[in-house]
């Protein structure tokens, strides 16, 4: 018996990775498959949105940061699949990545209600082991983790 499950829909979201005197901005998942991982800010790219755009909203809603500025960096695809509420699920993700440049003055370090459990500074390089699967390759090209 075949017990994998095949993923409903492709998420897919755009995040932004902000370094600092040797830090890097980080949120706390509080959900889905990463829940408990540290994760790169951002989310999913709502309809009508540009790229650009859902950055801004998404660090906004996450971080409370501005986002000053950004340029792309890579594409990465994840899949993997998890139990929730006794029910097994299946995530197939494709996240696009920016660096970014910010005003962080007002760091929302709660819930945003959402998925995240708040944002921090963390230093740098990071643990894979700390971090959501799907950012690995993001923060490797940049020297961000072990």
């Amino acid at each position: 018996m075949n017990t994998s499950v095949v993923p409903s829909k492709i998420h897919l979201g755009i995040y932004g990775i902000c370094a600092q005197n040797g830090k890097v901005l980080m949120i706390r998942k509080g959900r889905g498959p990463y829940k408990g991982s540290l994760d790169l800010p951002g989310g999913k790219i709502e309809p009508g949105e540009t790229f650009a755009e859902a950055l801004h909203r998404e660090f906004d809603e996450e971080t409370g940061a501005k986002v000053l500025g950004h340029k792309p960096l890579c594409v990465s695809e994840y899949q993997c699949q998890w139990t929730s509420e006794d029910e097994k699920k299946a995530f197939h993700h494709v996240a696009l990545y920016d660096t970014v440049e910010l005003d962080a003055t007002n760091l929302k370090q709660g819930p945003d209600g959402h998925d995240s459990e708040g944002a921090q500074w963390v230093v740098a390089p990071l643990s894979a082991t700390d971090v959501a699967p799907i950012a690995h390759d993001a923060l490797r090209l940049v020297g961000l983790l072990t």
